[in-house]
């Protein structure tokens, strides 16, 4: 995939969209399959515009003023690739994308942690929109996409893991253990939401 095609916005999500519709049928799947470097350019855009969201949160929450002033000059120039609704909908079609290749597909599973580097960058990722998630005010518009992204990254993880070889890469991966960090926010949120019915 051409680097200016998939760091513009606009293409890598009309991309993911596209490859998502067609990744829902096992023939299309199949298909996709057949030419390992489509996974890889699929698992390269998750990895470039996870970096890029999770950076740009970082950036927004150190200087409030200073990025404001700076993304609205960047708005200017290229709206999207500077707007964090759009990076998450990026990745999360991305994540969707591949677990639905990595759902019966054995070797996908250790083709993204083995050989395209998600033994390095799993972790990482599922990190750093955890981190980005738990600092979102209950009442950001970026905060429900970002608990549907995890969603689909946890489902990614969970399949990739069902090979062996695969889940011990990502064992080791750092940042990996925020799965914990996620499972206690749901049973938090769990517990809010039976308080708020008993007392209702």
């Amino acid at each position: 995939m051409e680097r200016s095609f998939a760091t513009d916005a606009n293409s890598a999500l009309s991309s993911a969209r596209a490859i998502g519709r067609l990744s829902l049928s096992e023939p299309m799947r199949q298909l996709i399959n057949e030419d390992p470097h489509n996974v890889r350019d699929l698992f390269r855009l998750l990895v470039y515009w996870s970096d890029k969201f999770v950076m740009m949160q970082y950036t927004r929450q150190d200087d409030d003023a200073s990025s404001s002033s700076s993304s609205h000059h960047n708005n200017n120039k290229n709206s999207n690739n500077d707007n964090p609704q759009i990076l998450l909908n990026i990745i999360l079609r991305c994540a969707f994308c591949l677990g639905n290749l990595t759902s019966s597909n054995d070797s996908n599973r250790k083709f993204v942690v083995l050989r395209f580097g998600g033994d390095n960058s799993m972790g990482g990722i599922l990190s750093g929109l955890t981190a980005s998630y738990m600092r979102e005010n209950d009442d950001s518009p970026e905060k429900p996409l970002l608990a549907d992204t995890l969603v689909k990254l946890t489902r990614l993880i969970a399949n990739i893991c069902i090979n062996r070889e695969a889940a011990i890469g990502l064992a080791v991966s750092t940042g990996i253990d925020s799965l914990g960090s996620l499972l206690m926010i749901v049973i938090e949120n769990e517990k809010e939401v039976r308080v708020g019915v008993s007392e209702a």
